[in-house]
């Protein structure tokens, strides 16, 4: 009899064992789950803030050449890799885009935006307006 009381001391030991491991796997499978959506957020902020100031940038360069996309575009690059540095269009992966809106008078405009080339879809855009010069302008 004292064999038998033994065993179901272990049975309930091993029992136990068991209830934990498996209370701790599913608590590391939430975990796992809340960290991996907590990185895809990190990476869509970063990207977000990286294609802000770039747009702000092209803007700065637009207004700053009175309105000529040409010349801004020229000044900023078109391509970036995945860290965010400029490179050539077939390693990129985002892309800037200066795209003139049209003209009222001497006031230009401009769309200014950064598209991730996998799904063609904007990160950020912004408008952008500039005073044409004219030639007797000083």
């Amino acid at each position: 009899m004292a064999s038998y009381k033994r065993s179901s001391k272990n049975g309930l030991f091993l029992m136990e064992l068991l209830l934990a491991v498996t209370f701790f796997c599913i608590c590391a499978a939430v975990c796992m789950q809340v960290f991996v959506t907590a990185k895809q957020q990190s990476d869509d902020s970063y990207a977000l803030a990286n294609a802000s100031q770039l747009c702000a940038a092209a803007a700065e360069a637009y207004k700053g050449y009175g309105g000529d996309a040409g010349l801004a575009a020229a000044q900023v690059p078109r391509y970036y890799d995945a860290a965010w540095l400029p490179c050539e269009q077939a390693l990129a992966v985002y892309e800037l885009r200066i795209d003139e809106a049209g003209a009222d008078g001497r006031l230009r405009s401009a769309a200014i935006a950064v598209y991730r080339l996998t799904d063609e879809q904007p990160l950020f855009a912004l408008d952008a307006r500039a005073w044409a010069e004219v030639s007797g302008d000083v």
